[in-house]
């Protein structure tokens, strides 16, 4: 009974709302209530837009857009606004009072999170408006099932306090395992980064300092030791990502990521780096079909006169063979994310038993998605889904680059088809698949994988 009368004051409210939408009504002022450690210019900044609202409709909307900045700004808890008439004796007068919580200074957790192949168990502290301008000061560390640990430190804060573009700092540690290459990888970051969003594309420029070490783990071969060593990056990166995918995953989703690294900017790593995503999904009833296609490209830098650059190094720190890329720089493919059907990170050159990536790959895939049939559909629901798919792709080493690419990148293609299931899960999304790799009847330096895997992650190709 409570609930049916709850419903029928929601449409009683609704109607009233929709009666009024378009009176003409005026802002009075605005009060806040909440706000302790925030800075009054920054709240003031989300809350202006308000006061030009003209009919009542446009009040609330403004209202709740403000709320939703608040929020985006990442030290707001809550955001609520009441409208209410204003003591001035004229009913088309309206005062809005927004009543906000802020987040706790010193917030921290404990989580386990999946993606890219691997679960990640992860604990944070963060020092939260600490400056009165959005600011957070956060300490994360996070250990992955695939043996990578690491160690971030990082304060970030809204430009100019637009919550659409943060500013970010980092300094930051990791220690990787790289079985498939028989290394172990250090690295030490400091990175300043801008992101921007507007409409459908968002922007991220980053320049990044990163001292890196490769150590080999294993008796691996001579010319593959050679690629290991240290090696001192600085770069500049730009990433930029459109997208019109709605609630239902459908649209279409393009990002472009451009590294340049070195040159003018120092350090003993020299190229420029360019990654390619398209990814396209549209329902037709009752199947989901997709497509996408990936194309990556290192073209190496000349490096500059050491008088034009005082930090150049005299030489690189680790012995590059015919300008070929830093091997923690290169391209890798194969595995449940990527190409299916092949090991994971199996596909392209290698010495002996590793893999040692390449300055190019190429990859498309082709999806079909279905319900469950009948009476699975109703018990399991919708989140688990039937699939099939192809996908292919090719790694060129910097000597293939040299020769005759088109040739190479049509030559020896990795390829495969499959079935399987799909789990949509709030956290992830899991492949359960069935894949046989396309036989050449020719000599392959790919290495297969048939039969089943399982795949976790959010980026899939």
């Amino acid at each position: 009974m409570a609930e049916e009368q709850l419903n029928d004051l929601v449409a009683k409210l609704t109607a009233l709302l929709e009666k009024n939408a378009d009176r003409k009504i005026t802002i009075n002022r605005i009060k806040v209530d909440g706000a302790k450690r925030t800075a009054s210019w920054l709240i003031s900044q989300q809350l202006t837009e308000v006061l030009h609202a003209s009919t009542m409709g446009e009040a609330l909307e403004e209202a709740d857009y403000a709320c939703a900045k608040l929020k985006t700004l990442g030290v707001i808890a809550e955001a609520t606004a009441e409208l209410d008439h204003a003591n001035t004796g004229n009913p088309d007068e309206f005062d809005i009072r927004f009543n906000i919580r802020e987040s706790r200074l010193i917030t921290g957790g404990t989580g386990v999170t999946v993606g890219n192949n691997e679960g990640r168990a992860q604990l944070q502290l963060s020092l939260n408006n600490f400056g009165g301008v959005a600011d957070r000061l956060s300490f994360s560390t996070s250990k992955t099932s695939t043996g990578t640990n690491l160690y971030d430190v990082a304060l970030r804060v809204p430009l100019a306090g637009v919550p659409w573009t943060p500013f970010s700092l980092h300094l930051t540690k990791a220690i990787e395992d790289l079985p498939m290459s028989g290394c172990h990888a250090d690295t030490l970051l400091a990175a300043a980064q801008l992101q921007h969003k507007t409409g459908f594309t968002e922007h991220t420029l980053r320049l990044e300092s990163a001292w890196r070490h490769l150590s080999a783990t294993k008796p691996v071969p001579l010319d593959l030791r050679e690629l290991t060593g240290h090696s001192l990056k600085h770069s500049l990166l730009h990433d930029v990502t459109f997208t019109t995918v709605n609630d239902s995953d459908d649209g279409f989703t393009a990002s472009l990521k451009t590294e340049l690294a070195g040159h003018k900017l120092g350090g003993d790593v020299h190229h420029l780096k360019n990654e390619l995503w398209l990814r396209f999904q549209q329902y037709l009833h009752p199947l989901t079909f997709a497509i996408a296609a990936r194309v990556g490209h290192i073209s190496h830098l000349s490096m500059p006169p050491p008088d034009d650059n005082p930090f150049q190094l005299d030489q690189p720190l680790a012995r590059q063979p015919q300008d070929a890329p830093f091997l923690a720089d290169r391209f890798f493919l194969g595995g449940t994310l990527n190409v299916r059907g092949f090991r994971h990170q199996g596909i392209g050159p290698r010495l002996g038993s590793y893999a040692v990536g390449g300055s190019a790959y190429w990859a498309a895939a082709a999806h079909v998605f279905s319900p469950l049939p009948g009476r699975l559909r109703q018990h399991i629901g919708d989140a688990v889904q039937l699939h099939a798919f192809a996908n292919a792709g090719n790694v060129l080493s910097q000597a293939q680059l040299s020769e005759n690419w088109r040739q190479h990148a049509v030559n020896d293609v990795a390829a495969s088809f499959g079935l399987g299931l799909r789990l949509r899960a709030s956290f992830c999304q899991l492949e359960l698949n069935y894949a046989l790799p396309v036989p050449w009847n020719r000599p392959s330096q790919h290495v297969a994988s048939p039969g089943f895997s399982v795949g976790a992650s959010w980026e899939f190709l």
